[in-house]
């Protein structure tokens, strides 16, 4: 499946976050689970390009809230998440302006923020479907459900096998033959038509069920022990 970014507030949840990307990456490959790193740019690097890419890049974004992922505040008292600057807001924003696929991770006990309390520009959040991850004895079996959905939803978004034109084991007179291959052609072009219905459909209600929309970016390496 396409890569998968994972959006996290590192005074809320970095430990579990790790934990739930080495499970992802030891799934799906390392280079299918991105997350943006704070404590490792570089002096002076603008995150917001990083961000960018790396949502841009991303065929699925999973948003981590713990606790105090909505009451998180700087120096002055301000909420983050009131911040049009503050990076998880930015990544919130870009993933749902994209209309990608967005699913909610509530770890550690967290409840699913309510629309009044976010900024209006990712009030959407609220309405996605959510699923939980618990970081203690239940991790491996919270992980082992979110990781099952994952390949569900991208069983649904992977394409159907294509249509083979029928064997002919002898030859056919030429204008029969035209009208035998515009006929397949245009069978193929109705099939066409109906299959991507039907997948889109049947996306969207798998989106429904995870949570929303799914997509991600940037090349997910272990931290440091």
């Amino acid at each position: 499946m396409g890569s998968l970014f994972l959006s996290y507030r590192l005074e809320d949840s970095a430990g579990i976050a790790y934990r739930i990307a080495e499970n992802l990456a030891d799934e799906f490959g390392r280079s299918d689970v991105c997350m943006v790193d704070n404590s490792k740019l570089i002096l002076g690097q603008d995150s917001r390009s990083d961000i960018v890419d790396a949502v841009d890049a991303s065929e699925a974004v999973l948003i981590l809230i713990g606790k105090h992922w909505l009451a998180a505040a700087d120096m002055t008292g301000r909420r983050r998440i009131d911040d049009e600057h503050d990076n998880v807001r930015m990544e919130v924003e870009l993933a749902l302006t994209d209309e990608k696929p967005v699913i909610p991770v509530l770890v550690d006990g967290a409840t699913m923020p309510l629309a009044e309390t976010l900024p209006e520009t990712i009030r959407d959040l609220a309405y996605r479907h959510a699923i939980r991850v618990r970081s203690g004895s239940d991790f491996q079996s919270d992980m082992r459900g979110l990781i099952d959905k994952l390949k569900v939803y991208r069983e649904m978004r992977e394409p159907g096998p294509a249509m083979a034109l029928p064997h002919q084991s002898a030859a056919l007179p030429l204008h029969i033959l035209i009208v035998a291959i515009f006929g397949v052609l245009a069978l193929t072009s109705i099939g066409g038509g109906i299959y991507a219905i039907a997948v889109g459909s049947t996306a969207q209600t798998t989106l429904t069920i995870l949570g929303a929309e799914l997509r991600t970016c940037l090349l997910y390496t272990s931290p440091s022990p």
